[in-house]
């Protein structure tokens, strides 16, 4: 979680729900599992702007 929300905030970027759920690890058998949230419609655009962009310079 923290290595993406790294990433995120290198491209400019920050999802405010990102979280790790937490039911996911106080199971019997924990299975951490990451939340991205929601966000607005300008910050999706702008992930998906980015994204594209890596995508073309990979």
């Amino acid at each position: 979680m923290a290595e993406l929300r790294a990433a995120l905030a290198a491209n400019g970027l920050r999802l405010p729900s990102l979280s790790l759920d937490l039911a996911s690890v106080a199971r019997e058998a924990p299975c951490p599992h990451v939340t991205l949230g929601g966000c607005s419609p300008e910050r999706a655009a702008k992930l998906a702007a980015v994204l594209r962009r890596k995508a073309v310079g990979a």
